[in-house]
């Protein structure tokens, strides 16, 4: 009973903790003007000359169709902030649930590193405004946490997993690779079933692979035709505050860029700065999980979803410096793989200490 009432207190701090980022979000919006936030609440048109029906269809139009009845109605605009908030408040809950299937704890200095990293600010004011960032990292984290729990039918996976295919098709495209091709490396299923999967998954990829083109306007597979929309959409940021010329790096320093920056030397305004302190964070987290994954190669277990976690980032991470060349962009994208990736990591530490100290301990006796 009393795990009980501290965990929903911890709940209800994290929700007001959630909100905070919900109106710095709104408030730097409202500032600006200008934003997808804007479209999404109808702002730029006069829903009365629309029907719901105009809006049925997949991608960005999707959060018109979900905020139609809202604007009709007449909310402000800050309550589609708080609705869209709450819904990324409840995918962070949702990541939690996850996380502790995966690894309960880790203390470090007497302190669980887990509840820091919930506190992470990126993590929150990515998932604070209204957009599509909200529901698609709910949708994965209802993807991620049904794998572990083995709740495959849940109303919460469904739900999670047709928000993500059609919001964001290129999403739902990376995750089912990325468990498909662990699902089909894995020796503990057998051959025709591995191959049953790989068949069955083929029509879903053409699907996907079609909403994509779809989307992004390539409309068909042509190698020459992918490149030229990838360096349209890169030169497309060309003119925004905080671009990267993403375009004249070596694969080396577009992953770097992606995954770490900004950093401080790039912060010239006060959100880049914080992001530079979390991004820092995560690069030390790297470095010290690399060691330690090198260190103890053949001593540490990677379960399938760890395996997943680490697919899916590469993939995510080869597809993204293709296309983005924005610092904000980047803070912003990184929230469907990230608080995944840190918590992979923290697994992989957890399980180098206990090595070391089991070593150290075997030496003693």
């Amino acid at each position: 009973m009393k795990h009980f009432i501290q965990k929903n207190k911890w709940y209800i701090f994290l929700y007001f903790y959630h909100l905070i980022f919900v109106f710095v979000a709104y408030y730097y919006r409202v500032n600006r003007g200008s934003s997808d936030a804007h479209t999404y609440w109808g702002k730029y048109l006069d829903i009365n000359k629309y029907s719901w029906t105009n809006f049925i269809n997949y991608g960005s139009d999707v959060l018109l169709l979900i905020n139609y009845p809202f604007i009709k109605i007449g909310l402000p605009f800050i309550a589609g902030f708080i609705i869209y908030g709450t819904i990324g408040y409840f995918g962070i809950l949702t990541w939690i649930k996850w996380t502790e299937k995966v690894i309960p704890f880790f203390y470090l200095f007497n302190i669980n590193l887990l509840y820091l990293i919930f506190l992470l600010p990126n993590f929150h004011y990515a998932t604070a405004a209204l957009g599509k960032e909200p529901i698609v990292f709910w949708g994965i984290a209802s993807i991620f946490y049904a794998f572990v729990s083995k709740k495959y039918f849940s109303f919460s996976f469904l739900l999670g997993a047709l928000a993500v295919l059609i919001i964001r098709p290129h999403v739902a495209l990376m995750l089912r690779f990325s468990f498909l091709v662990i699902f089909i490396f894995n020796p503990n299923y057998s051959l025709k079933k591995r191959l049953i999967v790989l068949f069955g998954s083929s029509i879903f990829f053409a699907i996907l692979l079609y909403m994509v083109f779809q989307i992004s306007q390539i409309y068909y597979w042509k190698w020459s035709r992918i490149q030229y929309y990838n360096d349209y959409s890169i030169l497309s940021f060309q003119n925004s505050g905080s671009y990267v010329p993403m375009s004249e790096y070596n694969y080396v320093n577009k992953f770097f860029a992606f995954l770490y920056q900004p950093l401080f030397i790039d912060a010239h305004n006060i959100w880049l700065l914080f992001s530079s302190f979390e991004n820092l964070f995560f690069l030390i987290l790297s470095s010290i999980t690399v060691v330690f994954a090198i260190k103890n190669f053949k001593k540490i277990q990677y379960p399938l979803v760890i395996k997943v976690v680490f697919l899916y980032t590469i993939v995510s991470c080869l597809l993204y410096v293709q296309r983005y060349a924005n610092l904000g962009i980047f803070m912003r994208t990184k929230v469907i793989y990230q608080p995944f990736l840190v918590i992979a990591m923290v697994f992989i530490l957890k399980q180098s200490v206990l090595l070391q100290s089991n070593k150290e301990n075997n030496g003693e006796s």
